[in-house]
């Protein structure tokens, strides 16, 4: 349902933590919008009261059918565990609500299956919230280098703690949460769909099926090639972005780093090269662009299957790792 452009879109916060107060920052900096509704788990419901006392609203509730039932409220954001959304999400939509929701979608393939069911079954905006698209300095990469035949990207990091994101049953992982920057820049520079995938995985630290580093090479369907690691090996020194993402091809090269922050281009066929900063704005304008869908005045660019895809890589990989083939996607 389309709404109207004067009408204040309400909004309830669904996960009140880190990245629930982020997103916090940049509501309340956008036009006829208001966050009026908190919930969060019963064992964290404190947390709820604490950001209805902090960012104001009308309620923080225990149980998250108030906010379905509430006729007031138009989207959600769901910044919860991965393992919480299934139920969340079958909720909101059936009660009519547009969706916002946190990356990765789910902690699991067999989640990810059950959630694309579930909104096959019901009529909702569903927005999967993974903002590298909307930086300004991502979309600029793709303008330098719009052909890439090679491709990188790397999530290093210190040593994950053990907690609730490393428990394969609530978070899935940290390979998983983190990955899934690593595989969706290769796959929106690439600009094209991923085929197949060779890897090789270790699961030294933290037991069980629980990876701790991953080295992937996708192979993508208009013949361009990428790497994917992510690890807790160790954090890289001052001066090395923990966070990295590589595109070369027709004697171009393109590197972003420091947090989507920083450019490097160079181009060797003219000789021309440059580095660009740039405030990290993808969070904002990923926003700006669901409220825009919401009142059905923008295109719904990020839909459960561009939220997918990046998980969806990650599972292959692992999946490759494992049997030691390569895999198809």
């Amino acid at each position: 349902m389309t709404i109207r452009e004067d009408k204040m879109i309400n909004i309830a916060i669904c996960g009140c933590g880190r990245i629930a107060a982020a997103h916090m920052d940049v509501l309340r900096e956008l036009e006829g919008v208001r966050v009026s509704a908190y919930w969060n788990r019963p064992e964290e419901k404190a947390l709820a009261k604490s950001f209805l006392e902090t960012y104001g609203g009308d309620y923080a509730c225990e149980d998250f059918a108030r906010i379905a039932d509430d006729p007031k409220i138009d989207a959600v954001y769901l910044c919860t565990m991965h393992n919480d959304r299934i139920r969340l999400v079958e909720t909101f939509a059936k009660a009519g609500k547009a969706i916002f929701s946190e990356k990765p979608l789910t902690h699991n393939p067999e989640s990810l299956i059950e959630l694309g069911e579930v909104l096959k079954r019901h009529d909702a905006l569903f927005w999967s919230g993974y903002k590298i698209r909307f930086h300004t300095l991502f979309q600029k990469a793709m303008e330098l280098v719009p052909r890439p035949e090679l491709l990188s990207a790397h999530v290093m990091d210190e040593i994950w703690p053990e907690g609730i994101l490393q428990n394969p049953e609530i978070g899935g992982g940290n390979v998983l949460s983190q990955g899934v920057y690593a595989t969706e820049s290769i796959r929106l520079m690439a600009g094209s769909a991923p085929i197949a995938v060779s890897a090789v995985a270790r699961f030294k630290r933290h037991g069980g099926d629980v990876p701790d580093s991953l080295c992937a090479s996708f192979e993508f369907e208009n013949g361009a090639i990428g790497s994917v690691t992510v690890g807790d090996a160790g954090l890289a020194p001052e001066g090395v972005s923990k966070f990295q993402v590589v595109a070369a091809g027709e004697n171009k090269c393109v590197t972003i780093t420091n947090r989507f922050e920083t450019l490097s281009f160079q181009d060797t066929n003219s000789g021309a090269s440059e580095t660009i900063e740039h405030p990290e704005d993808g969070f904002k304008r990923q926003s700006e662009a669901f409220i825009a869908a919401v009142r059905g005045k923008g295109e719904l660019i990020s839909d459960f299957t561009q939220g997918a895809l990046p998980s969806i890589m990650i599972y292959k990989a692992l999946e490759a790792a494992r049997s030691g083939r390569k895999v198809l996607i």
